[in-house]
């Protein structure tokens, strides 16, 4: 992570880039754009020009101190009179052999009438002495509406040589230090760009490993399954348990084997019956009488053949 992203909000570097950027983008604009606003309506509205003027200088005191602020009314020269506080424009030739400034606010202490029109003589009320110049009607910029106390030093300061240098540089610095950090921001974005760029390639291969490893997976599976029906097959071939076959409890035990004296419960017949096995008489008596059944239906089959003999010829019985 960055070292701005570690700032924070509310870190110095944070707070002075916020502050160029305020200066830069929106106090001096907006100061710029209200004065130009202002001068204009007072210009074209009031008729007045400048609107207002710094005190500068201890001639006015005590009714005027440096740096009071003095807004202007509209001047008409016919309805001035003595006694009243107006602002006077000095010629740059005066300023410059009398060290003036370009706008004087003084009292009015006499009006003389001359063919060209009204001329005014102005002083300080801390002055011993009238001004050394004199004010025609047309240089009259305004008459005092009210004053704004400490407002002018802003004013003067900017109007002198050394606030000209420093709002300019301060301009100019916020600006650099503005467009750095835009610079600063383009930087951190193209970082944090490639960053992104990184992980998300990393986790393309991340997600194609596992999908090789998926793919893996599931050919060890297809091989496993391909090898089963060889493993069953070998099993099949493999010779299976000997089973034990119980013959019935009811099976009845040849006579040639009891006559030998075979065991009755070899062969099942013993139940746990208390019947007792059957006799050897009994069996033989059995087995003859199954054999004179045999020949009598042997018997029948000779005579059927007979009758049927195409020949007519009767056959020998077989013995």
């Amino acid at each position: 992570m960055s070292r701005r992203a570690n700032e924070g909000p509310g870190r110095p570097r944070n707070w002075w880039r916020r502050l160029g950027a305020f200066l830069v983008w929106y106090l001096l604009p907006g100061l710029i754009v209200l004065a130009a606003l202002g001068y204009t309506y007072a210009a074209l509205i009031w008729h007045v020009n400048p609107p207002v003027v710094a005190v500068q200088g201890t001639s006015m005191l005590p009714t005027l101190k440096t740096g009071e602020l003095v807004f202007l009314a509209p001047p008409d020269p016919s309805t001035l009179k003595k006694g009243d506080i107006i602002a006077v424009r000095v010629s740059a030739q005066q300023r410059t052999t009398y060290d003036l400034p370009a706008n004087v606010v003084h009292r009015i202490v006499r009006i003389e009438h001359i063919s060209t029109g009204l001329l005014f003589i102005t002083k300080g009320d801390n002055n011993s002495g009238n001004d050394v110049f004199t004010t025609p009607a047309a240089n009259v910029a305004g008459r005092l509406k009210f004053v704004v106390p400490a407002l002018g030093y802003a004013f003067l300061f900017g109007q002198s040589r050394e606030g000209v240098i420093f709002f300019v540089a301060v301009a100019v610095i916020g600006l650099l230090y503005y467009l750095f950090g835009l610079i600063d921001d383009r930087r951190r974005v193209a970082r944090d760009t490639v960053r992104s760029m990184q992980a998300m390639l990393a986790e393309a291969q991340e997600s194609q490993s596992a999908s090789r490893q998926a793919l893996n997976a599931m050919s060890v599976d297809a091989d496993a399954e391909t090898r089963d029906p060889i493993r069953d097959e070998r099993a099949v071939e493999t010779p299976a348990e000997s089973v034990v076959v119980v013959p019935p409890p009811d099976l009845v035990v040849p006579a040639a084997l009891d006559a030998v004296g075979a065991k009755p419960e070899l062969f099942g017949l013993d139940d746990g019956s208390s019947t007792s096995p059957p006799l050897v008489s009994d069996v033989a008596a059995k087995s003859k009488k199954k054999k004179r059944d045999g020949n009598a239906i042997e018997g029948k089959k000779v005579v059927k053949s007979k009758k049927t003999d195409k020949g007519g010829k009767k056959k020998k019985k077989k013995k």
